[in-house]
């Protein structure tokens, strides 16, 4: 593999997810059912880039259900923006 790689390996999980409250994904159950559910839960994505488009897809999937995730974006993030970032989401 050459430097720099990542490898993605798929492993399928152990029985039923839990999906926490029953509440959450009431919509979802209605309009999948179970079953579907838990194949929403046992998808893995992966998302290259986070930017603009890629931070809100993350966001939709999570409220979808998708709990195993492979986020790839190559921007370096420095203390000063962290730091920022983590004052407008507690403001917000």
């Amino acid at each position: 593999m050459s430097p720099g790689a990542v490898s993605l390996t798929a492993r399928k999980l152990p029985g039923p997810i839990d999906l926490g409250r029953p509440d959450r994904f009431s919509r979802n159950i209605a309009l999948f059912g179970p079953d579907g559910q838990q194949k929403i839960a046992a998808t893995a994505v992966a998302i290259v880039g986070l930017g603009g488009l890629g931070s809100h897809v993350a966001q939709q999937l999570v409220h979808l259900g998708v709990i195993r995730f492979a986020l790839i974006d190559d921007d370096v993030l420095t203390e000063r923006w962290t730091l920022l970032t983590v004052n407008r989401l507690q403001q917000g």
